[in-house]
């Protein structure tokens, strides 16, 4: 894992759905390959963890103890296809994990992200071809 930021809104849509915070886990191995898990957001229960990263942004807070897995749906089905980054210099060739199952957030929280993040999100992209495959846990 090199890094994690998020979207907003969501950069992916299932079934033509977006939605409004989408967070994504970037990954590098020795050989330069990129994979990308993104995890959505939808509107509901206030999220924990991104209380806890909320308030650490906010008072710029360094080296915070994280439990990651709390960002990651229980079910783990996912979308895989192969795609590009969403942001320059939108490199070719990145592996895409895309979880199906949705986390919650607050509707506090998905304005505090609007107003941090200003849609940031690229807008979807045509699948062009891609082949997009279904991994049922």
């Amino acid at each position: 894992l090199k890094e994690f930021h998020f979207h907003t809104p969501s950069e992916n849509a299932i079934n033509n759905i977006k939605y409004p915070l989408e967070l994504h886990f970037v990954h590098k191995n020795s050989l330069n390959q990129i994979l990308v898990i993104g995890v959505l957001f939808k509107e509901g229960r206030e999220n924990l963890t991104l209380k806890q990263i909320l308030k650490n942004i906010k008072e710029i807070k360094k080296n915070q103890k994280l439990d990651l897995k709390t960002l990651l749906p229980k079910n783990k089905s996912y979308f895989n296809f192969e795609g590009s980054l969403t942001t320059k210099p939108y490199t070719e060739g990145v592996e895409w994990i895309v979880m199906e199952y949705p986390l919650e957030l607050s509707k506090a929280q998905v304005l505090e992200f609007q107003k941090l993040l200003k849609n940031n999100a690229r807008a979807l992209q045509t699948l062009n071809n891609r082949i997009i495959k279904y991994y049922k846990e």
